[in-house]
This record gives structure tokens, sequence and C-alpha cells, in this order.
């Protein structure tokens, strides 16, 4: 071979390709991981709504939803949700292959199935309730040059962002645990108080400390 021009410009290319392929992945992996701490955000500020003491259970899972579409609707955050390259969970029936958004107030609601063993830890099922919202992240769902595509197999680059704080008792179910308390203070002893007890209409129900 007399003439060795152009000789390593075939690595050259691949080189070139690899590194602009890197170079790619690299930016979809930190702006997916930028993303996902906005949806963490919007799911704690949603469940710090939740646990905020209200009438009732509804009332405060009303207050979560408010303030989680209030977040991901708004002139904000709506943007980085619509653009096609990344979703998450909405207060409906959900969108597509995409769940709803999980509200879970405690008392037999929560997730100790989802993140303890089954069996165990059963003293702990009151402090694992809060907000739950699904986040999905198509744009690592790429092809890269010589590679191929690195999307997994099952529901791609998803994962569950969840937020769990102690829900506060409502002003319902503090009245309903002083009307309970009073009835089985007359009860003590085999009812003998109720000697005591001159009219049904005096006894009032008062909070004393949030129950």
């Amino acid at each position: 071979m007399l003439n060795q021009k152009g000789f390593v410009t075939s690595e050259f290319l691949i080189a070139v390709i690899i590194a602009f392929g890197l170079t790619i992945l690299t930016f979809a992996m930190t702006f997916t991981l930028s993303i996902v701490e906005v949806a963490q955000y919007i799911v704690y500020s949603s469940s710090r709504a939740h646990a905020a003491a209200n009438l009732n259970i509804d009332a405060q899972r009303k207050a979560a939803e408010m303030k989680y579409d209030s977040l991901l609707k708004g002139p904000v955050f709506a943007p980085l949700f619509s653009n096609g390259w990344f979703q998450l969970s909405g207060t409906g029936q959900g969108s597509g292959s995409m769940p709803r958004l999980e509200i879970r107030s405690g008392g037999g609601e929560n997730y100790l199935s989802d993140y303890s063993k089954q069996g165990a830890d059963e003293e702990k099922k009151n402090s694992l309730q809060g907000v739950r919202a699904t986040f999905q992240s198509n744009l690592l769902e790429l092809k890269l040059p010589l590679v191929g595509t690195i999307s997994p197999e099952d529901d791609g680059f998803r994962a569950r962002l969840t937020a769990m704080l102690i829900r506060e008792v409502s002003l319902q179910e503090c009245q309903k645990f002083m009307e309970d308390r009073v009835q089985a203070l007359w009860s003590l002893g085999g009812g003998r108080p109720n000697r005591f007890k001159k009219n049904q209409t005096t006894d009032v129900p008062w909070e004393d400390n949030g129950c």
C-alpha cells in the first residue's frame, strides 16, 4: 500500500459517533434526574396538604388533589410534562397506561404491602400513608448509534415517587373519638357512674389536644 492517507478515518468516525451518543445519553440522564426532583417536590407538596388537619378525610384528600393539580398544571411546571418527554400521574382515571395519583390516608389504606414484608412491621402501618405518583421518562427511550435501543423490556423508564407524611386527625374523627370516650367513661365499673348522669344532652364533647 503506497498511500496511507485516511487510514484512521473509519476509527475516527466510530469514536466520534460513540462520543456523540454518550453525550446525548448523559444529557438525557442529567435532565431526567432534574425533572425527577421537580416531580418529587410536587408529590411532597401534595402530601403536605393531605397531612394537614381538615373537616374530614375526604376534605384532606381533596386538598391534596387540588395542590397536585395546581402545581402540575400551573404555568411553571406544566411545560415540563406536556412536551412528550416526561409523564406524571394525573388525578383522573389515568392517561393511557399511566396510573392515576394514589392517596392513602391510613386506617387500613396504606403502603404496608408495597414497602414491607408480609406480616412484618404491623406497628408501622399508620406511618406508611401519603401520596404517590408514577413518573415516566420518554426521553430515555433512545436508540444510540452502534448500540441500539437502551429501553428495558418491561415498563420502560418508569418509577413511583412517594411522599409519606402522617396525616393529622380530621375534625370529624376527633369529635367521634371524643364521643366514644364519653360513652366509655360512663360505662366504667359496669355503668356505676351513670347515677351521676342527670341529662344525656349535657354531655358535650370537646377537643382537648387534637386527639
